[in-house]
């Protein structure tokens, strides 16, 4: 179509200058006319007269031709297809929800590779659409919101996860399928429910995505792309374990178990440390995973595993020592954020893999000092005055993160460690979490936490805080929330050692309200 405008704009054009710019006997006459001027000497060589040129009208020959791109040129209608709706929501997507999913880290896969990939793929920008229209009704405000905006939004939501389910079915159905963009569209799926609070739907999409990646490691995306995606799944399965699913069966990079990224390999920048140490939280998780199923039997091959992580942890711990010493003159601002999140993961990881052999609560009393270094590294990451950095990476800030970072090591400590004042303060900071990260609401979790405070130190209610430390009888083992969407108030069920660790456990049923 624009080829054939093009040819007849072309023969337009070229008929003007032989009927516009001849004397008026000349024209009358259909000849060609040599313009002499006063008189044309074609009509006073046959003996005519020549009536002249007339009164000069605008030529559009001498007007400046301005120069139109062909229509398949221009960057509007190739980079930007859908309804005005859709295109709004994938521009909210490119600009506020990619910076909200990839958190305080660069990454290439949210921040460039899927904003093009949705202007590409009808599945992606149809997905990409419905996740981003959830994300913008998340990050509205309670008090501005009307039945009618949300009500509609939510409708669109639907409509775009639909059509994103239809075009993926039509594209499974073709010979010439790419696995990459079933896997980036389950991807999709997993944060919009996340977002919604369907636990059990994210789980599922989850679980069909680590298998699809493992099927098909090839993927046919840049190499910083499937590098990102890896990452992205190894966190997202640890996600996986603590929500109670199995985990990938080989782990997301396979290789042997146990084996963080090489103590040969030399870090480059804070990525890599974060990299190693997401494999050995991985890993490590794997391991408490077992220890929980296989409580009854022998215990010598999970004690000398236990001593191998305990090794590779220490490891980890020294080279990020040593890598943070020798970088400090070139280190970045926005970085501290990201050293002291990565201090409070490892430190989470480490207790809990040094506890999870015990047959009592009372064990982690012994780890006093490791959660307050715990909180102390939380507090430094949640700092009011690193509100600037905290804003130049998901706008608006505080509200969802893809990736679970700092709610779950804080929850962990509120309910494990029995000392009143570490506790107390790890649900303070909890308080001042982003809303959600992945499938963890910083206010459900508070609520909980506190909860747990409430039930174990009830015996303990009439004497200063700072003295309230549980009998090992009173101690909440686990609180549990079986529910598979978030809503308020939510049962949780708590399971308690009254006659001590080895009578058995009773459960108790509480509700709480959180929103």
């Amino acid at each position: 179509m624009a080829s054939e405008l093009a040819k007849l704009a072309k023969r337009t054009r070229a008929s003007k200058p032989r009927t516009k710019s001849g004397c008026l006997t000349c024209k009358i006459r259909h000849v060609k006319c040599d313009e002499q001027k006063p008189e044309c000497r074609r009509c006073t060589s046959t003996g005519r007269k020549c009536d002249g040129y007339g009164q000069p009208r605008p030529n559009k020959s001498r007007i400046p031709e301005v120069q139109h791109p062909a229509i398949g040129s221009d960057h509007r209608v190739v980079l930007r297809p859908g309804t005005t709706e859709e295109r709004h929501y994938v521009h909210f997507f490119c600009t506020q929800t990619t910076r909200a999913f990839a958190g305080i880290f660069d990454s290439d896969f949210w921040n460039h590779f899927l904003p093009q990939l949705s202007q590409a793929e009808p599945v992606v920008r149809h997905a990409v659409a419905a996740v981003s229209a959830v994300h913008e009704g998340f990050l509205v405000q309670a008090g501005n919101r009307t039945k009618e905006i949300e009500g509609n939004r939510d409708a669109f939501a639907l409509q775009q996860y639909n059509k994103a389910i239809k075009f993926l079915l039509e594209y499974l159905a073709s010979p010439d399928q790419k696995r990459g963009l079933t896997l980036i569209t389950c991807c999709l799926f997993v944060c919009l429910e996340m977002l919604k609070g369907n636990n059990k739907q994210a789980l599922d999409h989850l679980e069909a995505g680590l298998v699809i990646f493992q099927q098909q490691r090839a993927l046919d995306f840049p190499a910083g792309v499937v590098s990102d995606l890896s990452h992205l799944l190894t966190r997202l399965d640890i996600q996986l374990s603590l929500h109670g699913r199995a985990m990938a069966p080989r782990g997301i990079n396979g290789g042997a178990e146990g084996s963080p990224m090489s103590a040969e390999y030399d870090w480059k920048d804070i990525l890599d440390a974060r990299h190693s140490l997401d494999d050995l939280m991985n890993t490590t998780m794997r391991f408490i995973r077992m220890a929980g199923y296989e409580r009854t039997t022998d215990r010598t091959f999970l004690q000398l595993r236990q001593d191998m992580l305990k090794r590779e942890l220490s490891a980890w711990n020294a080279r990020f020592n040593r890598f943070l010493k020798g970088g400090r003159k070139k280190f970045k601002r926005a970085e501290s954020r990201v050293t002291s999140l990565l201090r409070v993961q490892y430190m989470v990881t480490l207790i809990w893999m040094k506890t999870c052999l015990a047959g009592d609560e009372m064990v982690f009393d012994y780890y006093k000092p490791g959660f307050e270094e715990l909180v102390h590294h939380a507090a430094e990451f949640l700092r009011p005055d690193r509100g600037r950095e905290r804003k130049t990476t998901c706008s608006p800030p505080g509200y969802f993160t893809l990736e679970a970072g700092i709610i779950p090591p804080l929850y962990y400590t509120a309910t494990k460690c029995r000392d009143p004042l570490v506790r107390r303060e790890a649900i303070r900071l909890l308080h001042t979490c982003p809303q959600k990260e992945g499938m963890w609401h910083m206010k459900l979790l508070a609520k909980v936490a506190e909860l747990v405070v409430a039930v174990e130190e009830a015996a303990w209610s009439t004497i200063p805080v700072e003295h309230r430390i549980p009998a090992v009888t009173s101690r909440v083992y686990d609180a549990i929330m079986p529910e598979a969407i978030e809503r308020s108030p939510c049962q949780v069920i708590l399971r308690l050692m009254p006659e001590g660790p080895t009578r058995g456990s009773r459960t108790r049923v509480e509700y709480v309200e959180w929103a």
